[in-house]
């Protein structure tokens, strides 16, 4: 028979047993958890490199179109340039034949113009007969009008072919030159010009456009002027900056209609009945003016006169001018 000892020893060792087994499966579990974790973290892994995988898959293939795209976007770009080059080319050889083409007959019309009024000159000095001096008049104003034509045609090929020539411009010895050019006509002495220029920016631009510009607004301005006004007015404002000059012509003469002022800068357009040219002169000063990458904006009415607003970018060499100057002030 067991002894009271023994008995608690035997239940000491069961329950150690007991509790050594349990923590093995304990151990057991959390082994189990961890390696089902490693395994399900691994899974995730995969599945993330299964999907990396496939999309990079599908971005070689986007990557191949987009090389395939790019590669037929060059080749029909080569195409392009070499269709462009020879077309730009082919414009050249057009531009440079109408140049010639333009100046030679230009040249050729004028010296048999020259000799007709020559002659009618001649005649009016032979004679006295008042119907025959009548027609020599007819004939000078037709000869003078078709000369004038012809000149108009010669500064348009100028202003459209020959490429830009950047000089300093001083507007105010400019506008006087060609001011005094008008000496001859019959409202000259008629009308009062002012001429005012502000600022001191060095201003570089082309001077034969910007005289030829200068030349058909001034010419309109006289040939429209109102004989009926007191006192018939040029008035000339220019503005000058580092990066444009702003100029404007102001006269009180005829004026134009409302209806008209969008189409006066048309080729061949007449505005009025009394135009003596071909309706060139506005068409030019607009084509010189988009030229010189500038503006032209026209205001008027009946019986007030008009405004000529112009604005013209400085040349580069201008506004880099400028900025030295301005430097060497702000380092004194």
């Amino acid at each position: 028979m067991k002894t009271t000892g023994q008995h608690k020893l035997l239940e000491k060792t069961k329950l150690a047993l007991e509790m050594e087994k349990q923590h093995e499966i304990e151990s057991k579990q959390a082994t189990i958890k961890e390696q089902a974790d490693i395994i399900s973290k691994l899974q995730k892994k995969l599945s993330e490199l299964e999907h990396y995988r496939n999309e990079s898959i599908r971005q070689e293939s986007v990557l191949e179109k987009v090389s395939e795209e790019q590669h037929k976007a060059l080749q029909l770009v080569e195409e392009m340039t070499i269709s462009d080059l020879l077309r730009r080319e082919e414009l050249l050889r057009l531009n440079l034949q109408m140049e010639k083409f333009l100046y030679s007959t230009s040249h050729d019309l004028r010296s048999p113009i020259t000799t007709i009024l020559g002659l009618a000159n001649l005649l009016r000095m032979e004679t006295k007969d008042s119907l025959v001096l009548d027609y020599v008049s007819k004939i000078e104003t037709s000869a003078n009008k078709l000369d004038k034509t012809i000149r108009d045609i010669m500064t348009y090929s100028r202003t459209a072919y020959q490429r830009i020539k950047s000089q300093r411009i001083d507007f105010e010895s400019m506008l006087w030159k060609i001011w005094q050019l008008f000496g001859n006509e019959k409202a000259f002495i008629k009308i009062n010009i002012t001429i005012q220029v502000t600022g001191d920016s060095a201003f570089y631009s082309d001077t034969q456009r910007i005289e030829i510009i200068f030349d058909k607004i001034l010419e309109n301005a006289i040939h429209f002027y109102d004989e009926n006004k007191a006192s018939p007015f040029v008035n000339i404002q220019v503005s000058v900056n580092d990066e444009r000059a702003q100029i404007e012509f102001i006269d009180n003469g005829i004026g134009i209609p409302k209806a008209y002022t969008d189409h006066i800068f048309t080729m061949f357009y007449k505005a009025s009945h009394i135009s003596r040219g071909a309706g060139l002169g506005l068409f030019i000063v607009k084509e010189t003016t988009a030229r010189l990458k500038g503006k032209i904006q026209v205001e008027s009415e009946i019986g007030f006169g008009s405004v000529f607003r112009i604005t013209i970018p400085n040349d580069v060499k201008g506004k880099l001018i400028n900025r030295k100057i301005h430097l060497q002030e702000s380092a004194k």
